[in-house]
């Protein structure tokens, strides 16, 4: 359940090579803006030549794109964005990102909700059509700068967190520690420190209206960036899971609840539940005297990063990346790096279930 994998120690044997690379379909317009070698460029790679079964026997796919910042990788050259940088913006680009110079050092992640519409990365800018408007003349998204740039990681300075309309006492002003959020396109949960947890898993979880139904009205997370704040609703993180027993979660207890929610085995929590406005905590008699609760808990797991990421880091993943469209912009000398925020433009609102 670690969502992190170790490369160092999955990739038993491993070489570096440079190549010329290039996509078949490019075009002319793509073809110039990349080089004068009909749409190649030269990018360095880590091959691996004999992997460990654990984790890469489960995964269907060929290889490992990084897209940190070039502190992130081996050296600047075998970061991809630093690579594609020299290439400047690719030609016939989205609009919306001429008026930033380090356009070309920019990517944007759309992630699908239903099998009605595809995911999509678009690399040298951003496109609006992916964005709902704030206003009816306003297509843009709220950015936020990136702290400690140094180390790699998208982080972002989080301000405060407020879960079923309770601040919590974990980071801000109020609690005198500052926390962080990384942005990772790779994790598929929300996750947070052990510290923290239980309590938002608490404040979290709610009895739905009816037995399954956790895409209605229920508990909101909202995470504080400053210049933007994330809003997650039952429908966009909570999932159903069936409630077998009277123990509270903590620790790693905590971790394998929430990691059930996603489609594990198991049990769960029953006792600290918080009442939600809107929620009937009972739906029917009968339903209360089922000895198997269905609950929505929030797709949370524990992760506690290692320096030098800060002890209070959240990991902002695919709940945060399916309801936002969400930029990277990695700057240049002139430009910070930041990322930006705005609702995602989905051909239907309802989740599947």
């Amino acid at each position: 359940r670690n969502p992190t994998v170790n490369l160092s120690q999955s990739l038993h044997s491993n070489t570096l090579v440079n190549e010329e690379v290039s996509d078949a379909a490019t075009s002319v317009e793509m073809s110039k803006a990349l080089s004068a070698r009909t749409g190649c460029l030269d990018l360095q790679f880590v091959i691996a030549t004999a992997m460990s079964e654990d984790p890469f026997i489960n995964f269907a796919f060929d290889g490992i794109l990084g897209l940190g910042l070039p502190n992130l990788s081996q050296t600047p050259a075998f970061n991809f964005l630093h690579a594609i940088g020299p290439a400047k913006t690719y030609e016939g680009q989205p609009h919306d990102v001429q008026e930033h110079t380090s356009a070309s050092n920019m990517f944007a992640v759309f992630l699908a909700v239903t099998e009605e519409e595809d995911s999509e990365i678009t690399f040298g800018g951003w496109r609006s059509e992916h964005l709902l408007p704030t206003s009816p003349t306003d297509i843009a998204p709220a950015w936020c700068a990136v702290q400690d740039s140094q180390e790699g990681y998208w982080q972002l300075e989080v301000f405060g967190i407020t879960a079923n309309g309770h601040k919590i006492d974990f980071c801000g002003p109020a609690a005198g520690e500052r926390c962080r959020a990384v942005v990772d396109t790779g994790t598929s949960l929300l996750g947070v420190p052990s510290d923290l947890g239980p309590e938002l898993y608490d404040l979290l979880q709610f009895l739905p209206a009816a037995p399954g139904d956790c895409g209605g009205h229920g508990p909101r997370l909202e995470i504080d960036l400053g210049n933007f704040t994330i809003v997650l609703d039952s429908s966009d993180m909570a999932r159903s899971e069936t409630i077998e027993d009277e123990s509270t979660p903590s620790g790693h207890e905590f971790a394998e609840v929430a990691d059930r929610g996603t489609g594990g085995q198991g049990g769960g929590v029953r006792e600290g539940l918080h009442a939600t406005p809107g929620i009937e905590r009972v739906a029917t008699a009968e339903y209360a005297e089922d000895a198997s609760t269905p609950m929505c808990i929030p797709m949370m797991m524990h992760i506690d990063l290692p320096p030098p990421l800060h002890p209070r880091t959240l990991l902002l993943g695919e709940p945060v990346l399916q309801k936002y469209y969400t930029i990277f912009d990695a700057g240049n000398m002139t430009s910070p790096p930041r990322v930006g925020f705005g609702l995602a433009r989905h051909t239907r609102l309802d989740r599947p279930s």
